[in-house]
C-alpha cells in the first residue's frame, strides 16, 4: 500500500512522536512486566487514533493481510453457540479482537511513516534497547535483584522464583531482536553491529535457562540466512510448513510424539518436557472427539478430564523422586497453537489461522522488499511461530500485543540505505 503523507496534529501529537515512545519502552516494559505490553498496545493505539483524528489523516489498515485473522475472530465468536464456557469465550473473543485491532493500528501508522519519522522511531528504539539489554543483564548477574525489589513492594506476601519470573521476557526478546536487528542492518555504519542482538539475546536467554525461546531465536536464525541467500523461495518454503505444521498438529501427539514411546528412547526426558507431551497427546486426543467445530473458543481450561492427573514416575523415565509428580492432562492450554487452534475452533479455525500465517509469508514474497527486510520478516514469524507451537496460549494479550509491537516496529524500520 502507498505510505499517507504525515501531518503534525494542532497539539504537537503526531505519529512518529507516539512510536517513537512505545519504542523507548517496550523492552524495559517486556523485561520487568511483559504482562503489561498489552497495555502498551491499547495505549500507542488510542494515542495514534487521536492523532489521526486530529489530524484528519487516517492510517489505511492492511485489510487484505489481516482478512484471515479477522474470520477467525468471527468464527470465534461464532463458537460462543456451542463453547463450554460462554462467559469465557466471549470474553476471550472480546479481547483478541481488541488486539486484532490495536495491532491494525500500529501497522498501518507504521507503514505510513516517511523516512524522518521512521529514523526517529528507529533511534528510540535502539536506545530502549539499549536500555534493555543493560537492565536484564543486571537482572541475569544479581539473580532478579530490581524485579525482585519491585514485586515485594507490589505483593510481599508472594514468593520470588527466579527461574520462572522471566519466562515470558525472554519469549518477548525473541520477538523484539528482529526488528532490532533490522535497524542495523539497513544503516551501513552500523551493519556489523547486527549480530550483537542475537548474540546477547543467546546468552540472557541460556543463562535464564529457557530452552522454548533459544529455540525459537535459533530457528529464526537459520531461517533468516536460508532467506537471506534464496530470496523469495523462503517465503514459499514457509508458507508451505506453517500449512503442514498445523495440518499434522492432532495426529503427531498421538503417532510419533506418544509420551511413553519418547521417554523409551529419551529416559532423561524431563517432568516439564514429559508432561507437555501428556497435554499434547490428551489435547490431540479431545480434537478428535470434535474435529469440525471444535469445543468452542478458551475451552481448554473446560475440556473435560483436562484436571485429572496423570502419572509422569513411569519404569520408561530415569527417576526424579519429588520432581515426578502427577500432572494435569490440560491445565489450562495446550501450551501449542496449532492444537489450541484445532481444539477450541475445529476444522475453520484450523485453516484459517493456517491461511492467515502462509498468507503473510506469501505477501512478503510478493510485495517489492528488501532482502534485509524480507529475512528479518521470516525470521521473527520462524521465532514467532517456534513459541506458538511450544508455550503460551494463543489468545494471551500480552504475547499478541508482543506480535503487534514487534510487527510495527519491524515495518517502521528505515528504508532507503539498502534498497536493492
Amino acid at each position: 500500500m502507498a505510505p499517507s503523507p504525515p501531518h503534525d496534529s494542532p497539539s504537537g501529537l503526531d505519529p512518529s512522536r507516539v512510536l517513537s515512545g512505545a519504542a523507548l519502552v517496550v523492552f524495559p516494559i517486556a523485561i520487568l512486566a511483559p504482562m503489561q505490553l498489552s497495555s502498551l498496545l491499547a495505549l500507542t493505539a488510542i494515542l495514534l487514533l487521536c492523532a489521526s483524528w486530529r489530524a484528519k489523516n487516517w492510517p489505511v489498515a492492511p485489510w487484505a493481510m489481516l482478512a484471515p485473522a479477522m474470520a477467525l475472530g468471527a468464527w470465534a465468536a461464532l463458537s460462543l453457540l456451542w463453547a463450554i464456557d460462554r462467559q469465557l469465550a466471549a470474553e476471550e473473543t472480546s479481547r483478541f479482537a481488541l488486539a486484532l485491532a490495536g495491532i491494525a493500528v500500529l501497522a498501518a501508522t507504521a507503514n505510513g511513516l516517511d523516512g524522518a519519522a521512521r529514523q526517529r522511531v528507529s533511534r528510540h528504539f535502539v536506545r530502549g534497547a539499549l536500555a534493555g539489554a543493560m537492565l536484564l543483564t543486571f537482572e541475569i548477574l544479581t539473580r532478579g535483584l530490581v524485579l525482585k525489589t519491585l514485586r515485594g513492594f507490589i505483593h510481599p506476601d508472594a514468593p520470588f522464583l527466579f527461574s520462572t519470573a522471566f519466562n515470558r521476557a525472554t519469549a518477548a526478546i525473541a520477538i523484539l531482536v528482529w526488528p532490532l536487528a533490522l535497524v542495523l542492518l539497513r544503516r551501513r555504519a552500523w551493519r556489523r553491529t547486527a549480530l550483537l542482538p542475537f548474540l546477547w539475546g543467546l546468552w540472557a536467554i541460556a543463562g535464564l535457562d529457557k530452552h522454548a525461546s533459544a529455540i525459537a531465536m535459533l530457528t529464526g536464525i537459520a531461517v533468516f540466512a536460508f532467506s537471506w541467500f534464496s530470496g523469495r523461495a523462503a517465503a514459499a518454503m514457509f508458507s508451505i510448513a506453517a500449512i503442514l505444521t498445523i495440518a499434522l498438529a492432532p495426529i503427531v501427539p498421538r503417532f510419533v510424539l506418544e509420551p511413553k514411546s519418547v521417554a523409551s528412547i529419551f529416559p532423561d526426558i524431563s517432568f516439564s518436557e514429559y508432561h507437555r507431551l501428556i497435554i499434547w497427546r490428551f489435547t490431540a486426543e479431545r480434537i478428535a472427539d470434535r474435529p469440525l467445530l471444535g469445543w468452542g473458543m478458551n475451552s481448554s481450561r473446560a475440556i473435560p478430564g483436562g484436571k485429572d492427573l496423570e502419572e509422569t514416575a513411569i519404569p520408561e523415565r530415569a527417576p526424579r523422586g519429588a520432581r515426578d509428580n502427577p500432572g494435569e492432562r490440560l491445565p489450562l492450554h495446550p501450551h501449542s497453537a496449532p492444537l489450541q487452534l484445532w481444539l477450541e475452533l475445529g476444522l475453520p479455525g484450523a485453516a484459517l489461522g493456517a491461511a492467515f500465517a502462509a498468507g503473510l509469508a506469501c505477501r512478503l514474497r510478493r510485495t517489492a522488499i528488501d532482502r534485509e527486510g524480507r529475512a528479518a520478516a521470516l525470521g521473527a514469524m520462524a521465532s514467532a511461530g517456534v513459541v506458538f507451537a511450544m508455550s503460551f496460549s494463543l489468545w494471551q494479550s500480552w504475547w499478541l500485543a508482543t506480535l503487534g509491537l514487534g510487527a510495527a516496529f519491524l515495518i517502521a524500520a528505515p528504508r532507503g540505505e539498502s534498497e536493492r
